[in-house]
């Protein structure tokens, strides 16, 4: 009773990713390798049938051959409400960078250099949206 009770209030999820490469300059044999890591953890309360809360944490990882490890966190969230008949309208309010990272991993290589480093991206910005879903479409059917 109250695992099914948590499955309809909460939910969990955990996702990783992971990519190796490898880069060789045969004009200067010279090989490169790096690994990019990503974790996330998200989550989803369901205060009730119309208002949720969201929330995702994601720690990105930039490992380097030779060079100073890459590492960051993004953490984002938002509140949802949904309204009107059917729950077809939602307003949503995101805070989207909330720990104020604004990075971003270079990484990669060609024919005859190496990048690495990080650049700023968009910093920390909230956003409020409406959307509305409507639920049918045309006219409805002719009762005979």
């Amino acid at each position: 009773m109250l695992t099914s009770f948590l499955k309809s209030v909460l939910a969990l999820e955990f996702r990783q990713f992971v990519s190796d490469y490898t880069s060789k300059q045969l004009s200067f044999n010279n090989t490169y390798r790096g690994t990019n890591l990503r974790s996330t953890l998200s989550t989803v309360y369901n205060v009730s049938k119309k208002f949720s809360l969201n929330s995702n944490l994601t720690y990105h990882t930039s490992k380097i051959q030779n060079g100073n490890d890459v590492k960051f966190t993004l953490w984002n969230a938002s509140a949802i409400y949904r309204f009107l008949k059917g729950n077809n309208a939602e307003l949503k309010f995101s805070a989207l960078d909330i720990l104020r990272q604004n990075n971003s991993v270079l990484n990669y290589g060609s024919g005859t250099s190496f990048t690495v480093g990080t650049q700023n991206v968009l910093q920390q910005y909230f956003m409020t949206t409406f959307s509305y879903y409507p639920r049918k479409f045309g006219k409805n059917a002719v009762k005979k």
